[in-house]
């Protein structure tokens, strides 16, 4: 799963789902991968800031959920509409699933009536439950060798800490380093609640966010510990948002666009190396495939899919996958580059991309919508994959989905005279949700397009066919990322006109229409892979 975070006071917080984040642990557990989770709350930001060791901790965490209604709000204020993901509710939640799944649990915390008390509560609601370790949270530093040890021993693969924050992060700090593939969540005072010591608040109270105004009414010393952190914690969110909102870049003198930060465009880079590596590796195994179409769209489709798409790898288990945005990839002799996007967000395992073009594989040579989910359409015969684009579009407008269908061309499919028909079926309809971008590599099959059957000014002919249009750099990330955002706000259909370079990336397939439809041998691979590090 691709993760997608927003800081909030320079600590990446998991943009996700309560079920996605449990999902998210199962699979972990299943594949034994150590993780640390977070519950974030403006208390424990005010903390780090002044700690370097907690501060480490949470930026190491593989995931970070939005506990505080602080961290609710900061984010609204940045247009992000998180749900709140409590620390006690995700943790009771899991048990449930290792529960049923015979998975085992350890918990360490509280007084040792407490502990007692809540271990012998959910055993009693959880009769197959595995609890392999338990003991309560008062004992000394010379102490915890011996209970880690025992923790080892007994090899559990959930470890629930209530010792409070930061007492609990620095203990997972220690474990994790002798037992690294539990799941570790800290959960405060959770345990008090399982034993029935303290009452979770109304429904109503968190259902409106109010949790904490209810637990500090039961709780008043809870009150100058509030008061310390939460004033300066909300004017240091609010600062962030207007910084973060007011963000601007210039593009040519002429109009101030939102940037995306740099952090997220040196990892996108990354990613799009890694992509076209296995590109080239894909269509080097099954010795054919088409390298040049295929590298020139990877770093469109890594930030449409990563930074500005609605989807789900997990179809079959998302209520929102009818609102999902839909993807066409009208030169579906590009599809290495579209399997490769889609193995990297989840949608299946990145082992399959050696199956490419192989019989029996789910990865043919076109992608064929029957064989694998986030392919919308079979595609292949170019031409056709706008039409088709304008009938969904259509179909949501109709159907009062807010979504968005992307379409993907080549430049030399722009040829196909259905192209044209379909560009002025999105006017005449007013299909503002659809957005479809031009590979602008200027190379097809036979060569130079302007050669083959000049297509003039792609720019000036939508425009004619009352499109809105936007021209980039075709691998600048920013730019990709603002033309995708400014198109999702356009009150007509918009194309986006990508100037890119055929074969990009590797050097002696740049700008050479003879690696249109090749594959590399075994040295060019190496060189190739050699440029790609």
């Amino acid at each position: 799963m691709e993760r997608k975070t927003q800081k909030v006071l320079g600590y990446d917080v998991d943009l996700i789902s309560f079920d996605d984040s449990i999902r998210f642990l199962i699979e972990r557990i299943k594949n034994k991968q150590g993780t640390q989770v977070i519950t974030i709350n403006p208390e424990i930001i005010e903390q780090a800031i002044n700690n370097k060791e907690l501060d480490e901790i949470i930026k190491e965490a593989e995931l970070v959920v939005a506990d505080g209604s602080g961290i609710q709000l900061a984010l609204k204020l940045k247009g992000i509409n998180q749900e709140r993901i409590p620390g006690v509710d995700l943790a009771i939640e899991l048990i449930n699933h290792c529960n049923s799944l015979r998975y085992s649990i350890a918990m360490i915390g509280a007084k040792e009536d407490i502990i007692k008390l809540a271990v012998s509560n959910i055993r009693e609601r959880y009769s197959d439950l595995d609890i392999c370790y338990y003991r309560n949270g008062y004992f000394t530093l010379q102490m915890e060798e011996k209970i880690i040890k025992d923790l080892e021993q007994a090899n559990p693969n959930v470890i629930l800490v209530a010792l409070g924050a930061p007492k609990q992060e620095f203990f997972i700090k220690k474990c994790r380093e002798k037992i690294p593939n539990s799941i570790y969540i800290g959960v405060g005072g959770s345990f008090d609640v399982w034993a029935g010591i303290i009452e979770r608040a109304p429904e109503f109270f968190r259902v409106m966010g109010l949790e904490w105004v209810y637990r500090t009414y039961k709780q008043p010393q809870r009150l100058k510990r509030i008061y310390k952190t939460l004033p300066l914690f909300a004017i240091k969110a609010i600062i962030e948002a207007i910084q973060y909102n007011t963000d601007y870049f210039c593009i040519k003198g002429e109009k101030m666009i939102k940037q995306i930060n740099e952090l997220d465009i040196e990892k996108i880079k990354e990613v799009s190396k890694k992509l076209r590596r296995e590109v080239i590796m894909m269509i080097h195994n099954a010795q054919s495939g088409h390298p040049g179409g295929s590298l020139s769209c990877i770093d469109i489709l890594n930030v449409l899919f990563t930074k500005c798409m609605k989807h789900y790898p997990e179809c079959e288990k998302n209520s929102d996958y009818k609102n999902r945005d839909r993807f066409i990839l009208s030169k579906g002799h590009a599809s290495a580059s579209l399997y490769a996007i889609l193995a990297h967000c989840g949608y299946f395992n990145e082992e399959e991309l050696m199956t490419f073009r192989k019989f029996g594989s789910r990865l043919q040579g076109h992608p064929c919508s029957k064989k694998l989910n986030g392919i919308e359409v079979s595609t292949g015969s170019l031409g056709q994959g706008l039409s088709i684009g304008c009938g969904m579009a259509l179909g949501l407008k109709l159907d009062n989905i807010n979504s968005k269908v992307y379409v993907y061309m080549g430049d030399g499919e722009l040829e196909e005279g259905s192209v044209w028909e379909a560009a002025m079926n999105a006017s005449h309809n007013k299909l503002n949700n659809i957005i479809a971008f031009v590979d602008r590599n200027k190379l097809q099959i036979d060569g130079s397009t302007e050669n083959v059957k000049s297509i003039g000014n792609v720019n000036d002919k939508f425009k004619a066919f009352g499109w809105n249009t936007i021209e980039i750099d075709g691998h600048d990330i920013l730019q990709i990322y603002n033309a995708i955002e400014d198109a999702k706000k356009a009150i007509k259909p918009t194309v986006i006109i990508a100037n890119t370079i055929k074969g990009k990336g590797v050097s002696f397939m740049e700008n050479n229409a003879g690696w249109h439809g090749k594959a590399p041998n075994d040295e060019q691979l190496k060189e190739a892979l050699i440029e790609l590090v």
